[in-house]
């Protein structure tokens, strides 16, 4: 069974829908990924006792990675912008592989993250500054790996993929929601010839924004 499922997974695995994944992720403001990031797993282990030092190590590698690294520049000039500002000074405050936070006491840790600003970060850009590849997805670039328009499989009849609606390219306005996750709204322009707004929000509860 778990030969089987291996299979299909490997059949369903695409490249092209990995990276469009990652560049959606792009789109979350990088300091609201590193507030969820220190509410929901750094404080956790602050909280623990004894601390582990390599959870914490971990931990902070995962989130250098994912909004201080600058190498980010070719795939995200947004998240760049944010690593470059704020990426060292919030670094000088977990220190080299965490090690300030496996003695810092929490409340020490709220002072000085606080310290950097980093949660003024309100940048707007455009979609090409959030994301490399959606600013310059082409889909006659290569016509065989496609993205398609979401929506169009109901589970209610035999899908026809060859009659759905590929996206093309995307717009290059973004609309930012003035609410408190920022969701972002992007338009995918179809084979069609029509535009199809789409809203994509980062964060753990999609109801703070209602």
């Amino acid at each position: 069974r778990k030969a089987f499922v291996a299979r299909i997974k490997a059949k369903l695995h695409s490249p092209l829908m990995d990276e469009l994944v990652q560049s959606l992720e792009y789109l979350t403001h990088p300091n609201h990924v590193l507030q969820d990031w220190i509410k929901n797993t750094l404080m956790p282990l602050l909280s623990a006792k004894p601390r582990n030092e390599q959870k914490i190590k971990e931990a902070v590698e995962e989130i250098r990675a994912a909004v201080l690294d600058e190498r980010v520049k070719s795939k995200s000039l947004f998240r760049h912008a944010f690593a470059k500002k704020y990426g060292k000074a919030i670094m000088a405050v977990f220190g080299e592989g965490g090690r300030n936070l496996v003695t810092m006491t929490k409340e020490t840790f709220s002072k000085e993250i606080g310290k950097t600003d980093f949660a003024s970060f309100d940048t707007v850009a455009k979609l090409g500054e959030y994301s490399t590849f959606l600013g310059t997805y082409q889909r006659s670039n290569n016509p065989t790996d496609y993205l398609e328009v979401p929506g169009q499989y109901t589970g209610l009849t035999m899908p026809n993929p060859s009659s759905h609606v590929k996206v093309e390219n995307f717009g290059d306005s973004v609309l930012v929601l003035k609410s408190m996750r920022k969701p972002k709204r992007i338009i995918l322009r179809g084979s069609d010839e029509r535009e199809y707004p789409f809203l994509v929000k980062g964060g753990e509860d999609l109801r703070l924004d209602q």
